[in-house]
């Protein structure tokens, strides 16, 4: 019931924080429209009061859900997800940008370092933008991205173990994904990325040009061939890490 003329959902996300994104989680789970009257009563200041640990096993949910493109939309535009992710706001600045961005969370596997590394992945475009004449470039956005997000898992108190498989999948996402690259081409590669992360690397990579509008049927193909030559020589070959 209402109390003192306010809805009884305000009460209730004053009693705890975290219930304002447990309300986006449930679209992103079950698939459904959250009440407007409810979603008004969203104050994205108050999530401060949250700890990083439960903001992140409550955002990792949401992320690993069946419809992560809903969760994170409707977050964005209430305000809520600059709140817990300040360092989003420019991505969310540039509507296309962060469309591109959650579409890439949608269409990759849902397992949680993946969409993380996702979610992630150009979020150093903001920072790193350079217009020079008719083109748009985003010089070593993929470094500023990876620092960026070693900021954020640091606040939202990541474990070491899902850092360390996130960070390098940011760092090197943009690797050149030449299907006529040499072998020791491939291996420097496999070498700086990490054999354990190549598989999910490249699951970035697809679901990179998936999330793309327009990407064209040759840049897939090609993804496809250089996948093949990559687990063909992972198949027959020892490929030295650095710290061999």
């Amino acid at each position: 019931y209402p109390v003192q003329g306010l809805h009884l959902d305000y009460i209730r996300f004053g009693e705890d924080a975290l219930r304002m994104l447990r309300f986006f989680r449930f679209q992103s789970t079950l698939g459904f429209r959250g009440d407007r009257r409810t979603e008004q009563g969203i104050k994205p200041d108050t999530i401060t009061k949250v700890s990083g640990e439960r903001i992140r096993e409550e955002l990792t949910k949401l992320l690993v859900s069946a419809y992560p493109e809903t969760g994170l939309g409707k977050m964005a535009r209430s305000g809520l997800l600059t709140a817990i992710l300040p360092e989003f706001s420019a991505v969310w600045k540039e509507r296309p940008l962060f469309r591109h961005t959650v579409a890439v969370v949608q269409a990759i596997k849902p397992e949680t370092e993946l969409r993380w590394a996702a979610l992630f992945h150009d979020l150093g475009k903001p920072r790193t933008k350079v217009i020079e004449g008719n083109k748009i470039h985003y010089y070593g956005h993929e470094k500023v991205g990876t620092e960026l997000a070693a900021t954020i898992m640091e606040r939202l108190r990541f474990s070491g173990s899902v850092a360390n498989k996130v960070l390098p999948l940011v760092r090197w996402h943009m690797f050149p994904a030449d299907p006529w690259m040499t072998d020791a081409a491939l291996r420097r590669l496999v070498a700086k990325v990490g054999k354990e992360n190549i598989k999910a690397l490249l699951e970035l990579r697809r679901a990179d040009i998936v999330g793309t509008p327009g990407a064209s049927y040759r840049v897939v193909a090609g993804l496809a061939h250089f996948a093949a030559r990559l687990e063909a020589l992972l198949a027959g070959e020892t490929v030295f890490s650095l710290r061999d």
